[in-house]
């Protein structure tokens, strides 16, 4: 290293358009220091073993103003063309907290800016003596020793290193300078080391956003760049779907811009349920989200249950802000699948293989015809490892679309209100033995077994599932089940009709009727259980006595009005009553589509619900 003399004459020189401050220093002796090399070495081991940037700004300021004898000082990095004071030393009982320069006032800023333009050091010994020197924070602050110099890498400025002493005078000695020389040039590498790593770290980040982490670890690859085209492995893992319901019917009301917003803003909300339970998003199909679980098939139990509770916190906000609500479906399944990339020698993609997926994503299409917001395949519920944090019932075996094999599929019903899960498990012996009965051909019986089910848990929507399809079946004088899914195909041919009535005499004849012109009947006896059933259902049609024990059909039909434009649907909304005093102009304006005295006319009923392309 060549030694340079070192000057400490400050000179001021003044021109009509502008000021220079130009700091000199000059030495006060020709004797030269000897170094301390174990120290040297010692710090530039210290710096250049440092990657991490805040770890390293924070070390090397420590590191530079103990060696240098300084009071305080800062370090000062450039940050997207912007200078920024990135670390402190010795200011007493704050906490520093990153700023930049120009919003920062207890700093010599002319000094900074000498050393910024000329790329080299300043020095002042005694700031307070040299009067001629106008910097605002010397004069007011009035420093003794300030040291301030650059931190160069092949002449590219990296840092500024900013020290002062405000006990002594001449504070930086040439020894000290020698020094910070040495070891600025490390630093300076270090900084830009540090900062190369931040930005392969961002952009590890971001293709992390496009290529999950998780999927380069299942292929055991360290980088992006080692994975190569048609690359797989085959594993059991769980698959999870999840949909938002009625979609298309939201997203026709909304802008582009909208809809972008709304389903940007509604995956937000559920990753962090899938991350949390080390799952991972594999992709987004629209508003559709497609995560897969490498470890235990519990986690994407768990996922979903909190999915759920993610859900209704976000529908909270959406209450608030007028929007309307939203309902979503997940489907999971543990199966064996092929992971790996597909494309071409230009594009290629991280995706999926296997019948695995293809069951999970039908199970999800099924929680609209059950009415049953988690459904889970027979394969997940045999790999669970711990079922009793759980609470599971078989819901059908069904031969799903694209599937010659039936599955059985289990509602996970968690996430229910504590009061619907209670109801629930008392009556599961019920449950199970309508089931056991409906699965031998014997619907007369589980029909008995259906229907006690139904008045323990009248919001339960299964027991009214099967119900319907005993009803139908013995209707249709069926005396075997010959079809492993009549559900899934009977039931998106109808229609679903809410029947509200306190004489359970009347229920049963209405609801045999609608039974008869092929509608799925949904029956609550009080305005708070079918409040609850519209909701669960959403219906198409909902017909209700004007007088209810418990209750009144007027304030039943504004409820279910206004639960309906939270969903975006329009229900039929039939008043009924047998009161010769109620006139049907009074019913239209309480709320009601249709009025109908009792007993109805039901040929006239059918008649206006066919007009409505309903019937």
């Amino acid at each position: 290293m060549k030694n340079s003399h070192i000057y400490r004459e400050t000179h001021v020189t003044k021109t009509q358009s502008t000021r220079k401050s130009t700091i000199l220093a000059t030495s006060s002796t020709n004797r030269l220091d000897i170094l301390d090399l174990n120290s040297i070495l010692k710090a530039s081991q210290t710096i250049s073993s440092e990657i991490n940037l805040s770890t390293l700004v924070s070390s090397l300021m420590k590191l530079m103003a103990e060696n240098a004898g300084a009071e305080k000082g800062y370090l000062i990095l450039e940050d997207n063309g912007e200078l920024w004071l990135e670390s402190s030393y010795g200011l007493a009982n704050t906490e520093f907290a990153r700023i930049r320069l120009s919003e920062y006032e207890n700093i010599a800023s002319s000094i900074v800016n000498y050393v910024i333009n000329s790329k080299s050091s300043a020095v002042l010994d005694n700031a307070i003596e040299q009067s001629a020197h106008t910097d605002e924070y010397i004069k007011k602050q009035k420093p003794k020793s300030i040291l301030c110099m650059p931190l160069l890498n092949r002449g590219a400025m990296s840092g500024i290193l900013y020290l002062e002493n405000n006990l002594i005078t001449g504070a930086f000695t040439e020894q000290s300078l020698n020094l910070l020389n040495l070891l600025s040039s490390q630093a300076a590498i270090s900084i830009q080391n540090a900062r190369f790593y931040e930005h392969l770290k961002k952009v590890n980040q971001a293709y992390e956003r496009f290529v999950p982490r998780e999927f380069l670890q299942l292929l055991d690859k360290k980088s992006i760049l080692d994975v190569e085209l048609g690359q797989f492995i085959e594993r059991q893992m769980t698959v999870l779907f999840c949909d938002i319901r009625d979609f298309t019917t939201l997203s026709e009301e909304m802008s582009p811009e909208e809809n972008f917003k709304f389903i940007n803003s509604f995956l937000r909300r559920m990753e962090p349920a899938i991350s949390k339970n080390k799952g991972f998003i594999d992709k987004y199909i629209g508003d559709a989200i497609m995560a897969l679980f490498s470890d235990r098939a519990d986690d994407a139990l768990l996922a979903a249950i909190e999915m759920r509770a993610n859900l209704s916190a976000y529908n909270l906000h959406r209450e608030k802000s007028n929007y309307h609500q939203i309902r979503i479906g997940i489907g999971i399944n543990t199966g064996d699948l092929m992971l790996g990339t597909i494309g071409g020698s230009s594009r290629m993609d991280g995706t999926v293989i296997s019948d695995s997926v293809n069951l999970a994503a039908r199970i999800e299409s099924l929680t609209k015809t059950f009415h049953t917001p988690i459904l889970v395949s027979e394969y997940l519920v045999a790999k669970l490892q711990n079922k009793n944090q759980f609470y599971l019932r078989e819901i059908d075996r069904v031969k799903v679309k694209g599937k010659e094999k039936p599955v059985t599929i289990y509602e996970c019903f968690n996430c229910d209100k504590l009061e619907i899960i209670d109801k629930k498990l008392n009556s599961m012996e019920n449950y199970n033995q309508g089931l056991s009965a409906f699965k031998s051909g014997n619907f007369s019986e589980a029909l008995e077994f259906f229907n006690r089910c139904q008045k323990q848990s009248p919001e339960d929507p299964i027991p009214v599932i099967y119900i319907n399809r005993c009803n139908k079946l013995l209707s249709n004088k069926k005396t075997e089940r010959n079809n492993e899914n009549y559900l899934y195909e009977d039931t998106i041919q109808t229609k679903k009709v809410l029947l509200v009535d306190d004489n359970s005499a009347i229920l049963e004849f209405m609801a045999k009727m609608f039974s008869k012109n092929r509608y799925e009947i949904v029956l609550a006896e009080t305005e708070k259980n079918a409040i609850f059933k519209y909701e669960s259902f959403l219906p198409d049609i909902v017909l209700a006595d004007l007088h209810l024990a418990e209750g009144s059909g007027y304030s039943l039909l504004q409820s279910i009005r206004r639960i309906a434009d939270r969903y975006n649907k329009n229900p039929i909304l039939i008043l009924t009553t047998a009161e010769e005093s109620v006139e049907p102009e009074t019913a239209i304006k309480m709320g009601a589509d249709l009025f109908f005295r009792k007993p109805i006319a039901f040929d006239e009923l059918f008649e206006k619900l066919k007009n409505t392309n309903l019937g």
